[in-house]
C-alpha cells in the first residue's frame, strides 16, 4: 500500500467476476494530508509563486501531487523544486 493508504481493487484478482464499489479501495488513517493540484501548468504567475512557498517548505506528513499535461509551462522554480 502507498503512503495514502489506498489499495486498488485490481491488485487482488480473486474468483469473483465483479468488484463492488465498496471493495474498490480501502482507506487507512495515516495522518497524511494529500493535495492534488490539477492542471498545475495553468496556474497564473501569482498563484504559482504563492504555491512555491508550500513546495519549498511543505507541512509535515503532507503529499503534494502536481498534475500537468504541459509541464514545460510550469514556472522553472517549480520544476526545479519538484524534479531537483
Amino acid at each position: 500500500m502507498g503512503p495514502a493508504g489506498i489499495q486498488a481493487a485490481g491488485h487482488n484478482r480473486g474468483s469473483d467476476a465483479g468488484v463492488d464499489a465498496g471493495d474498490a479501495a480501502q482507506t487507512v488513517e495515516t495522518g497524511y494530508k494529500v493535495a492534488i493540484i490539477e492542471a498545475a501548468d495553468r496556474l497564473n504567475t501569482q498563484a504559482a509563486n504563492a504555491f512555491l512557498k508550500t513546495l519549498e517548505e511543505p507541512p509535515d506528513k503532507s503529499v503534494l501531487i502536481l498534475l500537468s499535461t504541459e509541464p514545460q509551462r510550469l514556472l522553472p522554480t517549480i520544476l526545479s523544486d519538484v524534479c531537483g
